[in-house]
């Protein structure tokens, strides 16, 4: 074996534990990338699931301002039809209100039945009993008007407060509106935000992807360049084993060669030799 040989195996075999290192390495990180894979999966999974969630809140809520706004449109449409009415009657109830009556109508009947008792008591004079009967008509005229303003007085009074109980529900449609449009913003965006972070969840699981195809490929090449080296390695080491194998023949040839010429040169000078000499030499005679 050569200084050179034993370098390069010394260099092949260095170089193969880097290789296992790496790979090692490698694997390694292949599987911290699948296990933050499937917990980026997991994310995924409940963030879609929220979202769900999310829009379906947000899809009922859309009806519900639908209602109220179709209640607040008929409320307003009862409202301006009263208003019109408590205007009509108003406009009524001043016309009636034209002139003091001076007094209420408790006092108004009290007149009217005293000079009712002098009209059926009392003997009057044509001229007393006309005017006490034109005093009565006035008094009845103006009992019937007072009665046409309270009542007239009491239906405005009434309408009124029809107007104001449908302003009461309007206003409230309108609370009620606003907490909706205030919900569904919210909601809109959570939905948002939730859309966002299942995106950047999705790009990272698509990074992951790209991660870890990568590394499966320098694993690849790893395991490529680990069993050409290997095999070279092999290859070395054989025809590093061959070559001692020959030449240790060689020089065991060589030995016995002289060890024959030896062997002859004492067989023909008639010298004595060891069993193994003799041997030898008679190998080398035959």
């Amino acid at each position: 074996m050569s200084s050179n040989e034993e370098q390069v195996l010394v260099e092949m075999t260095k170089r193969l534990d880097s290789l296992v290192a790496y790979k090692r390495g490698v694997i390694t990180q292949l599987k911290a990338l699948n296990q933050r894979g499937r917990e980026l999966q997991v994310e995924f999974g409940k963030i879609t699931e929220r979202l769900r969630a999310e829009r379906e809140q947000l899809n009922q809520l859309f009806p519900r301002l639908k209602e109220d706004k179709e209640k607040r449109a008929t409320l307003i449409e009862r409202l301006k039809e009263h208003r019109e009415q408590a205007r009509k009657v108003g406009t009524s109830l001043r016309g009636f209100e034209k002139g003091s009556f001076g007094e209420d109508d408790r006092v108004m009947m009290e007149k009217l039945n005293s000079i009712e008792r002098k009209l059926q008591t009392q003997r009057l004079t044509r001229e007393e009993e006309r005017e006490l009967v034109v005093h009565v008509k006035e008094l009845e005229a103006k009992l019937r008007r007072y009665k046409k303003v309270t009542a007239t007085r009491q239906e405005h009074d009434v309408i009124m407060d029809d107007v104001r109980r449908l302003r009461e529900k309007v206003d409230e449609i309108d609370a009620s509106s606003d907490e909706i449009r205030n919900e569904i913003g919210k909601r809109k965006e959570a939905v948002h935000q939730l859309v966002l972070q299942r995106e950047q969840i999705l790009n990272e699981i698509k990074e992951h992807g790209k991660d870890i195809g990568e590394l499966r490929e320098q694993l690849d090449k790893a395991y490529a360049e680990f069993e050409e080296i290997r095999k070279k390695r092999n290859e070395l080491i054989l025809s590093m084993k061959a070559r001692d194998s020959e030449m240790m023949f060689m020089k065991k040839k060589a030995f016995l060669e002289k060890a024959k010429d030896e062997a002859k040169s004492k067989l023909e000078a008639g010298m004595s030799l060891s069993f193994d000499e003799l041997r030898l030499a008679l190998d080398e005679e035959a």
